[in-house]
């Protein structure tokens, strides 16, 4: 029974908004839960990879929903481990903002916590502040949990407010989709929105959630109907977006019903100051390492007949799948301009042309190509028909391709198809999952092509 206690009083430490933390405890607990997520995130890793993560790796909070190291790990270990990592921000926010709390401080000045390199700052200070006398209860008491119509509108109008300025100043000013916009922003938006619900007619938390998934559904529309992003990209961005988005409205709520310290006015200043410095590391950090996926497909026929075939690839005539269907570019067919090193390939897609020159041709087992220029990824879905979307131009880029034929003891041949690419979109782990899944479907429809080609000929 004691343990049971202890373990409950534990949840309600790291899950539980209310309450305070000692210097010394929030330090203690901070470092383990930091030192156990490192330790499990590095074992599998390497277990995939052999691939070693440094500490270094974790100067920020959400550090491996950003990174991209695992190019060669499955394509779902990237989500599973960006939601593994979701608990870990929830328990760092709400340790943070306790320890905030004790100190004396605005709760507000946890926002900090999504800011890379400064949230050690701000922990490292907390890890030294000593405690001061506050009530240990500082919710404001309500007997009533009723949603004001006026408070509701003006929550939506804040928290799109808050979006389509971020939208902005990362898309357009900084030439950005990173973790301001994709991460910082949805917490941000979640955080405001359920303040303002909440402020003068307390909520539930139910409610609260409810309305910033509104809100961001809502904010999709708008997105759409002014014609600046595309249905494809925001189905795709929705998911994390009310996941991160979610958390800042528990934290939304939590902030408007508690007591105001003397600094609360000043505080809201931190919510510009954690987007700009977060969107300016954003735009200042380098280009992120290469990822690569390979598909495979064994074909009955010759090496010979399936290097023939590939380079004499004919129309694909077989009906693109329902997914290309929705506007993803999908291979028609492809052509090549000489032999040997130097040769041009040019693979037609639905949206346009990939140049790859030639770089190495080992008859009849591999060859390997650069990519030069390549069309958009995809048609965005619009009411007004093509729009334009800045992520559309080079935010996703493919580098070098290679295709790999081997022979098997069976007689049979195997062709491997392997894509080199470089993605800027951030949290990586999870726009590398999506990615991965499309180039495979890519892959797949190249190899099969080639697999009737070849399979007809030697028959």
């Amino acid at each position: 029974m004691p343990g049971f206690v202890e373990g409950l009083r534990l949840k309600n430490l790291l899950f539980n908004l209310e309450g305070k933390i000692s210097n010394k405890r929030y330090a203690i607990i901070g470092f383990t839960l930091m030192l156990c997520k490192y330790i499990i995130d590095a074992l599998i890793i390497y277990y995939y990879t052999l691939e070693f993560w440094s500490p270094l790796d974790y100067l920020s909070p959400f550090a491996v929903i950003g990174k991209s190291s695992a190019t060669q790990a499955p394509s779902l270990l990237y989500l599973v481990m960006m939601f593994w990592a979701l608990p870990f921000i929830w328990m760092g926010l709400n340790l943070t903002q306790k320890r905030l709390v004790d100190a004396g401080k605005s709760p507000w000045y946890a926002i900090l916590f999504f800011v890379p390199f400064i949230n050690y700052v701000l922990m490292l200070t907390l890890c030294f502040l000593p405690s001061v006398n506050t009530p240990d209860s500082i919710l404001k008491k309500s007997t009533t949990f009723n949603i004001s119509l006026r408070s509701g509108l003006i929550g939506i109008i804040t928290g799109t407010v808050i979006f389509i300025c971020s939208m902005w100043a990362s898309v357009y000013l900084y030439n950005s989709y990173g973790s301001a916009l994709f991460i910082v922003t949805p917490v941000l938006v979640g955080l405001t929105s359920s303040y303002t619900l909440n402020f003068n007619r307390p909520t539930t938390k139910t409610s609260s959630v409810v309305h910033t998934m509104f809100t961001l559904l809502l904010i999709c529309g708008v997105l759409v109907l002014f014609a600046l992003e595309g249905l494809i990209c925001l189905i795709l961005a929705y998911p994390i977006a009310i996941t991160l988005g979610g958390m800042g409205a528990l934290f939304g709520h939590y902030l408007s019903r508690i007591s105001a310290p003397k600094n609360t006015a000043y505080s809201f200043l931190v919510i510009p100051f954690a987007f700009l410095v977060a969107v300016n590391i954003d735009h200042n950090a380098p280009v992120d390492k290469v990822s690569s996926i390979s598909s495979s497909i064994e074909i009955s026929a010759s090496r010979e007949i399936v290097w023939e075939e590939f380079i004499n690839f004919k129309e694909i005539e077989t009906e693109p799948a329902w997914y290309f269907k929705l506007g993803i570019a999908y291979p028609t067919k492809a052509r090549l301009v000489g032999t040997g090193v130097g040769a041009t390939r040019y693979c037609e897609f639905s949206t346009g042309a990939f140049v790859e020159p030639i770089t190495t041709w080992e008859y009849p087992s591999l060859i390997q190509f650069d990519v030069i220029s390549q069309p958009q990824p995809l048609q965005e879905w619009s009411p007004y028909g093509e729009i334009y979307a800045p992520h559309l131009d080079n935010y996703f880029r493919s580098v070098k391709g290679e295709f790999k034929i081997e022979k098997l003891a069976n007689g049979n041949t195997l062709i491997t198809g392997t894509t080199w690419y470089i993605n800027e979109m951030q949290p990586t782990m999870y726009w590398n999952f999506f990615a991965d899944q499309i180039i495979s479907k890519i892959h797949d429809r190249v190899l099969k092509q080639i697999k009737t080609q070849a399979e007809l000929t030697s028959f």
